[in-house]
């Protein structure tokens, strides 16, 4: 009975995977500038200039994002972190670099592709 129901499970399974249709894989790289290269702007995450922060220095097409410091967090926890060129690179001429100073914190770089 026991190899009655893993047979019919792995037809089962079979079944459900002829089903499936192949994803055809996409050529190329679908980011925009992968390497970090060109031009770096500095990040408006307001809405009037007001609103720019300095300290987000980007590479052209990628957006940062980080969690915020919540009202009751000590002051090294998810503090906001700075994004800027760096100094160093190794496979092209630039590369991007984010930090935080004596604290911590939750960020990345990120991009939508179609």
């Amino acid at each position: 009975m026991k190899q009655v129901r893993v047979w019919g499970l792995g037809a089962l399974w079979m079944l459900l995977l002829a089903l499936v249709p192949a994803v055809a894989a996409q050529g190329g790289n679908l980011l925009n500038n992968p390497g970090f290269e060109g031009f770096y702007r500095s990040y408006n995450y307001g809405s009037t200039i007001d609103q720019l922060v300095l300290e987000f220095r980007v590479a052209d097409g990628w957006t940062p994002w980080f969690r915020p410091q919540a009202a009751g967090d000590p002051g090294w926890r998810y503090r906001r972190p700075e994004y800027r060129p760096a100094s160093y690179s190794y496979n092209g001429s630039a590369a991007q670099q984010f930090f935080t100073s004596f604290g911590t914190h939750q960020a990345g770089l990120l991009q939508r592709v179609a």
